[in-house]
């Protein structure tokens, strides 16, 4: 949902909008990652998250995207809202590969949405 908002911001030129939300994409990506690798954490946000999640090495790959997608630039484009949602795509299929199952439509969908825009 946010890359579909994230798309529209930028189209309309909404510059302060769009990095808004693209921080709120950076923290559900961290959240996911968070969610999956470090269920049971005690603490809060952003705290320990090397710490917690850096402990395997899907947990360490999960970071490197992570890190990624925070050192992107602060106002994304289309393109950067197109590479943060396959980097939130294979991280949930890296970490959680269940929740992907019967989005496979959905997912295919959007993409040919986003081909058709």
């Amino acid at each position: 949902m946010l890359a579909v908002l994230l798309r529209k911001r930028i189209q309309r030129g909404q510059r302060f909008v769009a990095y808004a939300e693209w921080h709120m994409l950076h923290t559900a990506t961290k959240d996911l990652i968070k969610t999956a690798l470090a269920p049971a954490s005690r603490f809060w946000g952003w705290y320990q998250l090397r710490e917690e999640i850096a402990l395997t090495p899907v947990g360490r790959g999960c970071l490197a995207d992570l890190d990624a997608a925070i050192t992107s630039p602060a106002v994304p484009d289309a393109s950067d809202v197109n590479a943060a949602l396959d980097r939130v795509i294979a991280l949930t299929e890296r970490t959680c590969p269940n929740a992907l199952d019967g989005l496979a439509d959905a997912i295919t969908a959007y993409r040919t949405y986003l081909e058709l825009a």
